[in-house]
């Protein structure tokens, strides 16, 4: 075995846990690292050893549910220890008057200048390299500025802990004590509550795109997540806390990081939490950097990077927009989740996709609120950019608060909305309650969604949302004075919202609408509607349509009248009809387009096309 010059050193710095910590003092202000990279050993002996002291300061971000940190603070008194923990919350027993909220990009400038003076350093490393480096291995994060800057550094060195690529490295100079014991790392095993996995999964892979680079917030659960983003090609990763569904992404190929603006070819990270395979996977590993808080984190960095996605499970959001988040059993944690929030739409192509199950409690609660309490953890409303339920995905930015409201409880689970749409009107938020409840408790037939190209422009074929009724009245302002008269059979200069709410408010079963659209979602402008009311007299649906100049001739209208049909024919409707004047050749042509017989009739010059269902054309 070759010598090196560092071993000597080495050898004079080891220490046992308890010898090492004979060193703490009255009134001193300990770091301890957090979450998966906690030193065990090290704060076993600390909480062993609390009630002999006064006026102890705990610096750290929030230590996991049931750690020897935690259980430390559970055991000693408000004289023996305080914290300090950097997190819009904390684990129940540390208790909320410890959570010490703040920019977590801007904490390691105040760690490094020394404006929060660290006697004590308690963490956790790998055996050191040959260069004498020690590895900070799953927890970089805040952990790196600590250890530089503390005056007394004490390192458990652990070769379960894995050796990391990127800057998270000391040399065994600087530490004063060196603790050597062999454990495995605190392991986290996310949230509990089941999602409805295929349809979370079905909206965020509308959403992202290939060569997305990812933010995955920390306590985002995977099911849904790799069935989401397992087909997508050339994505990339930027984020707070790698985790096991990382992993998964990286090993299927997903996540290759080729194409991503900074950093290409390498996953970033500041820390980790998951499996022991997931700490496997990570020693060594040359396509992983973990880097400090302050560039992970740092909000110029998440913007320079094209396409960014932040991808953020949350507990809650309110009718206004505000977001609370909750994790874990008994586990508050969102200290990745605001930068990458207000970061990610600022980059060139970037979105924040907030995801949260619409019930929690068993379904006993809606996880979309009448408003959050000012106690819970949230983010203000001027934050939210997509908010995603299994009931459907909303663009809140740049919306009102009665877009806001009406978007929101659209994705509310059904059993909630009455009682949300009542709440959002007594508020204020809504003017007035809406013609008609259905659109509000009817769930949205994402089935009937389509992607077609047309003309080199990405076309979708939607059923409307209750949401959709500013862009249906810009659509109508935007057509051509004939094509109106065509639509209405009348001359129509204005498109007040109460004649416009009958096509988006419609129930999804015997009345529908559906928009050919085509932009971002929140931003979209429609090209074509389509809209059938069913006639119980005739037990037939009335259909009429509408496609902007510019877009006619090009097959939208033959799309819109089809899906209407299939929508007629699954709701028990006999057949299909239409009013238009009698010089219409364009609705001639897409009723002869159907596979049905048509029938028609001029009665002082107006025209009336239908067909019924049963009478189909010969094949």
């Amino acid at each position: 075995m070759v010598a090196h010059a560092w071993t000597a050193g080495y050898g004079k710095k080891l220490s046992s846990a308890e010898d090492a910590l004979s060193l703490l003092r009255h009134g001193q202000r300990i770091f301890v690292e957090s979450a998966c990279g906690e030193p065990q050993c090290l704060t076993r002996a600390l909480s062993q050893r609390i009630g002999s002291f006064c006026d102890l300061e705990i610096l750290s971000l929030v230590p996991l549910q049931d750690s020897p940190l935690d259980y430390a603070f559970s055991k000693s008194g408000n004289e023996s220890l305080s914290g300090r923990l950097f997190c819009p919350g904390i684990s129940g027993k540390a208790g909320t008057s410890s959570a010490a909220p703040v920019n977590l990009s801007v904490l390691n400038r105040l760690i490094k200048e020394r404006l929060f003076h660290i006697d004590l350093a308690l963490i956790q490393v790998s055996p050191p390299d040959e260069a004498g480096r020690m590895s900070l291995g799953v927890s970089v994060d805040i952990t790196l500025a600590a250890a530089q800057a503390a005056d007394m550094v004490i390192a458990q060195v652990n070769s379960r802990m894995p050796r990391t690529s990127g800057e998270g490295f000391l040399h065994i100079d600087q530490a004063g004590k060196i603790v050597e014991y062999e454990e495995d790392l605190l392991t986290w095993e996310g949230p509990y509550q089941a999602l409805e996995d295929e349809a979370i999964a079905a909206h965020i892979a509308r959403l992202v795109d290939d060569a997305s680079t990812l933010h995955i917030g920390h306590g985002t659960r995977g099911e849904y997540l790799i069935k989401a983003l397992e087909n997508k090609n050339d994505l990339g990763l930027h984020t707070g806390f790698i985790n096991n569904e990382t992993m998964e992404l990286f090993k299927a190929g997903s996540i290759n990081n080729s194409r991503k603006t900074l950093d290409r070819g390498k996953m970033v990270a500041a820390a980790a939490m998951g499996s022991r395979e997931l700490y496997f996977f990570m020693n060594e590993n040359p396509y992983l950097e973990m880097r400090a808080f302050d560039y992970v984190l740092n909000p110029s960095v998440i913007a320079a990077q094209k396409r960014m996605v932040s991808l953020c499970e949350v507990a809650a959001v309110d009718l206004t927009g505000r977001i609370s988040v909750n994790y874990g059993k008994g586990f508050r944690f969102g200290c990745d989740l605001a930068n990458f929030l207000r970061a990610a739409p600022e980059a060139p192509g970037g979105k924040s996709i907030v995801i949260l199950p619409s019930t929690s409690e068993g379904g006993k609660k809606s996880s979309v609120l009448p408003r959050l309490e000012i106690k819970d953890v949230f983010l203000p409303m001027a934050d939210a950019h997509f908010v995603l339920t299994e009931f459907g995905a909303v663009n809140l930015l740049g919306k009102n608060l009665q877009e806001r409201a009406v978007a929101l409880i659209g994705i509310a689970h059904p059993s909630f909305r009455d009682e949300l749409l009542a709440e959002a009107c007594e508020m204020g938020l809504i003017k007035h309650e809406p013609h008609t409840k259905d659109p509000i408790c009817g769930l949205y037939p994402a089935s009937i969604e389509e992607l077609r190209e047309i003309e080199g422009k990405s076309v979708l074929f939607r059923p409307a949302r209750a949401s959709d009724e500013r862009l249906i009245q810009e659509h109508f302002y935007a057509m051509d004075s004939d094509d109106v008269v065509a639509r209405f059979l009348h001359e129509k200069l204005v498109f007040p919202r109460r004649d416009i709410c009958c096509m988006c408010r419609i129930d999804y079963l015997r009345d529908m609408t559906i928009l050919a659209v085509t932009g971002e979602p929140g931003f979209e402008k429609i090209l074509g509607i389509g809209a059938s009311f069913f006639q119980p007299a005739t037990q037939t649906s009335e259909v009429a349509f509408s496609v902007l100049k510019e877009w006619q001739g090009k097959r939208i209208g033959s799309v819109l009248i089809r899906k209407l049909a299939q929508s007629a024919i699954e709701s028990g409707a006999k057949g299909i009809f239409a009013f238009t004047i009698a010089q219409n050749q364009r609705m001639i042509r897409l009723f002869n387009g159907l596979p049905y017989k048509m029938k028609k009739s001029v009665v002082e010059g107006m025209l009336t096309l239908s067909c019924q269902f049963e009478d189909k054309k010969e094949a």
